[in-house]
């Protein structure tokens, strides 16, 4: 039997925010864009995205594809999600989209783990 841990909580707790973030941009999967393409769908949130950019909230030229590389990589690097938890924190039914979104994170840490070889190695 699972036993219902606070990381458990936090991470529902996180998610349900971060639904809730995409469901104001119009964004959300939850809210039928499923079956609209991507441009269709970026289209939609640009709006959005930029009244965050003149808030000073995201970067200038942030995409909706760019946030969600950025947030699924936060979650790998931070909290230690695995691929099935981002896919799942990303709204995709696919534990491969969660290895899609965070592929750069793996090779980061074996760059680092390279580059902490050869100073110890010193």
């Amino acid at each position: 039997m699972h036993v219902l841990h606070d990381e458990d909580s936090e991470l529902r707790s996180a998610k349900q925010k971060d639904h809730e973030f995409l469901d104001r941009a119009g964004a959300s999967r939850s809210n039928n864009l499923l079956g609209e393409d991507g441009f269709e769908m970026q289209t939609r949130v640009s709006p959005y995205l930029r009244d965050l950019e003149r808030a000073g909230l995201i970067g200038t030229g942030a995409t909706l594809h760019g946030l969600h590389v950025s947030y699924a990589a936060w979650w790998k690097r931070s909290g230690g999600a695995n691929n099935s938890e981002v896919a799942d924190l990303l709204g995709d039914k696919s534990e491969r989209m969660g290895k899609h979104y965070t592929r750069h994170v793996e090779a980061e840490a074996n760059v680092i783990r390279a580059f902490t070889r050869v100073r110890d190695a010193k």
